[in-house]
């Protein structure tokens, strides 16, 4: 990427005004502002017609690199509650696309080794990590997940006893080998670090998200103390995110008392069919409860939210047209 760039903006009037976000590796660029009058290079045309026109804008700018950070997830944003100092659960189902493709994040609220997280393990199977500040313990059941199909998770911790529980089952009609997994272990115990960053969700946080999920979430529960896969149907949790609810708009409404909303990031897709979809309704609005999953890509990207290199205000005189801004 030597030079790339976009604006905040498809069409102007005259009068208003676009600005331009630039990335340069170079030291300098030049911007010169052009009219479209022919972008069709077949011999048996006109060929190319590119207008250079004179503007306040063209000229030559400090060259600057702007990172893009690509990847969608949820994020919640800190709160005491979520930290588990004592324990916890974590259950969802989810729908892996890319299992084999390394690390990455379901469930995490890590700071450094301090906190937890749940993640496709560089195997392919669930794991589980638990931090105290100064030691980090890394538990996976070592069964990798199927590609594309649903599976139902959870993890447990109890702080008091070391003991981590890790469940994986796959969602069939028909009969899959290593279906389901189950690793039932007992750590040195530890207290579950404190920390205040966000938890996230198919993400790990760091100066920015990494370890992006590629897949489907759906129906992520924390609670707040260890609970096997059967108590978890009947414990209240400490939140309990439904994507069901305002699918057509940022917000991760927690249905809990704690109102532990989150906001997705980088334009997951929603409305997409949940574990429990029947195959029966194709519009999410007629059964939004079987469409209550989002799904992540590692290549999202809403907005990259550079800052501007420049920006043109529209002369009243100038004529409608396509009009474009030329970097070298």
């Amino acid at each position: 990427m030597k030079i790339v760039g976009y604006s905040d903006r498809f069409s102007v009037r005259p009068g208003q005004t676009i600005r331009f976000m630039v990335s340069s590796e170079a030291p300098t660029y030049r911007a010169q502002l052009v009219r479209l009058r022919h972008t069709d290079a077949n011999p048996q045309g006109p060929g190319c017609k590119i207008e250079a026109l004179a503007s306040s804008i063209s000229g030559e700018y400090p060259g600057r690199y702007q990172a893009i950070h690509s990847g969608s997830y949820a994020a919640v944003p800190h709160h005491p509650l979520l930290n588990c100092p004592d324990g916890f659960t974590l259950r969802a189902w989810i729908y892996p696309t890319t299992p084999q493709k390394g690390l990455q994040g379901l469930l995490t609220k890590l700071s450094g080794q301090s906190g937890y997280g749940l993640f496709i393990a560089e195997d392919g199977s669930l794991a589980l990590w638990i931090g105290d500040g100064t030691r980090l313990e890394k538990v996976s059941t070592g069964v990798a997940l199927h590609p594309a199909q649903w599976h139902c998770i959870a993890a447990s911790y109890d702080a008091a006893t070391g003991t981590v529980h890790l469940y994986q089952e796959l969602q069939s009609n028909w009969p899959v080998p290593r279906a389901r997994a189950e690793v039932c272990k007992t750590i040195s115990p530890l207290t579950v670090g404190e920390n205040e960053e966000d938890l996230l969700m198919a993400a790990k946080a760091g100066p920015v998200a990494i370890h992006h999920f590629n897949g489907k979430i759906d129906n992520p529960r924390l609670y707040g103390r260890a609970l096997s896969v059967a108590e978890t149907d009947a414990d209240t949790p400490i939140a309990n995110w439904d994507f069901s609810l305002d699918i057509g708009a940022e917000i991760v409404r927690d249905t809990e008392a704690n109102q532990l909303h989150g906001r997705t990031v980088n334009l997951p897709t929603r409305a997409v069919t949940g574990h429990n979809w029947t195959g029966d309704e194709s519009d999410f609005k007629v059964a939004p409860s079987q469409y209550g999953a989002i799904h992540f890509h590692d290549d999202d990207l809403e907005d990259a939210h550079w800052d501007a290199a420049f920006e043109w205000t529209v002369p009243s005189d100038w004529p409608s047209g396509v009009y474009a801004v030329h970097l070298t």
